[in-house]
């Protein structure tokens, strides 16, 4: 936070000395002062991630909600609200990854976040799937059975009899109501990779 303020402040020094500067003709005009923001580093501003907190709203905060459902740390709705849930999945990220444990999400904790993301190509399984259902949700079921040693049939990303049988069997075995319906019990064992 203190790097973006000075860098801020310096920001803001560099523009208010812009603005006061006296216009000159084009033939008469001195050679241009250094600069105290380098063009690179007016270009890493633009692109810092903004800083989310609790109370926070809008589409970063739900790819945030998603990023961490991929992650296995957020299973609520993404509502793209930051509420006290979004808030305790970012600082359950933060102690397993070595952050500080603050529950904001600031770039250190935004470039983690993505790291781990882009590392699990994981489709997160969210909302209940069951049998005739189909698509990228599905298919990262199925992989995921697959995986675990419970699914052996092909991986098609339509859920068939055989998912739905696996998924029994994967139920059963964990002591989860066995109906053959992913709900949010079934997604989270299978998250967790037990």
């Amino acid at each position: 936070m203190k790097i973006f303020q000075s860098t801020s402040s310096a920001l803001m020094l560099l523009l208010a000395t812009a603005a006061l500067a006296p216009v000159a003709s084009a033939a008469s005009a001195p050679a241009p002062a250094p600069s105290l923001v380098s063009s690179s580093s007016a270009q890493l501003i633009s692109q810092t991630p903004p800083v989310l907190m609790l109370g926070d709203t809008g589409t970063a905060v739900g790819d945030l909600q998603n990023n961490l459902a991929i992650l296995g740390y957020f299973s609520g709705n993404t509502s793209s609200y930051f509420g006290s849930v979004t808030q305790d999945a970012v600082r359950r990220f933060q102690q397993d990854a070595g952050q500080l444990v603050d529950g904001v999400v600031g770039p250190s904790t935004d470039e983690a976040i993505r790291q781990r993301v882009g590392s699990s190509g994981e489709v997160p399984i969210r909302g209940a799937l069951r049998l005739n259902d189909s698509g990228d949700q599905v298919l990262e079921l199925q992989q995921r059975l697959a995986n675990l040693g419970w699914f052996t049939g092909p991986e098609t990303g339509f859920f068939g009899t055989q998912t739905e049988a696996a998924v029994i069997r994967y139920q059963r075995a964990r002591g989860i109501s066995a109906d053959g319906i992913v709900g949010g019990e079934t997604a989270d064992a299978l998250r967790a990779g037990t």
